[in-house]
């Protein structure tokens, strides 16, 4: 069943799309072209990821897996990254989709997800989330990029999506204004795993979806959460690292 807050944030979405359309044209947020939000152009001016690396020391590694120093400080078993972040227009499509709530870039920006999954092999054994945002953030937003990237990739790929897995206890500060070690503890313990399917995660391999990575504190949170309920691996994918 689903609940008032649902309900009322999908109208809220809505309603912010149809303004969006009606008072601001779709411009490409790479060159200002009118009618698209990113041009073939600019589109391919974003250039994808080909060797992947461990996140921890930035050495070549299979899939984006942490290598065996690394992986000591994480729960995370690797994260997936689609493209370079300061290459092309990525940053700005990130930015626009996020910030300035253009919904509709959420189709272009997971393709570039979809085809990262692809290019390194996860496949049905694989089921997506997706990083939580806290219930009031949701709500003033109307929308998670992070929820609605997830559910793009899961129609590209096919790839089973279980939503609702994480809730975000605390309405922690954002990230991106904080410090490096700061990052980690202001995600300690703020997520926490929906007691109602629990048991359907168990032995799972997991990709959680989020649009950005920094530290990788935020994904190793979850994914330290997810393993302490079962979970057999958890992935982060993301567009790009800051």
């Amino acid at each position: 069943m689903i609940g008032n807050k649902t309900i009322a944030a999908k109208k809220n979405t809505r309603f912010r799309e149809s303004l969006l359309d009606t008072f601001f044209p779709k411009v490409c947020v790479g060159c200002g072209k009118i009618d698209t939000f990113l041009c073939p152009k600019c589109h391919s001016k974003i250039v994808r990821i080909k060797s992947p690396l461990c996140l921890g020391c930035g050495r070549l590694s299979e899939k984006g897996r942490y290598c065996p120093r690394c992986k000591l400080k994480t729960k995370l078993n690797g994260v997936v990254i689609a493209a370079h972040y300061e290459e092309g227009p990525l940053k700005e499509a990130i930015h626009t989709y996020k910030y300035e709530f253009v919904y509709d870039l959420k189709n272009v920006l997971a393709t570039f997800l979809a085809d990262a999954l692809k290019r390194e092999g996860f496949n049905e054994k694989y089921i997506l989330t997706y990083v939580p945002l806290h219930p009031k953030k949701e709500n003033w937003r109307g929308f998670n990029q992070s929820k609605l990237l997830a559910e793009e990739v899961s129609n590209i790929t096919g790839l089973e999506l279980m939503e609702n897995i994480l809730k975000r206890k605390k309405n922690n500060p954002r990230q991106i204004e904080l410090k490096r070690r700061k990052r980690f503890e202001n995600v300690k313990d703020i997520f926490s795993v929906n007691e109602e399917i629990v048991d359907k995660i168990s032995g799972k391999k997991i990709i959680l979806a989020d649009d950005i990575i920094t530290t990788g504190a935020t994904l190793g949170e979850c994914a330290k959460v997810l393993k302490e309920n079962g979970a057999r691996q958890v992935w982060g994918l993301v567009l790009g690292k800051h």
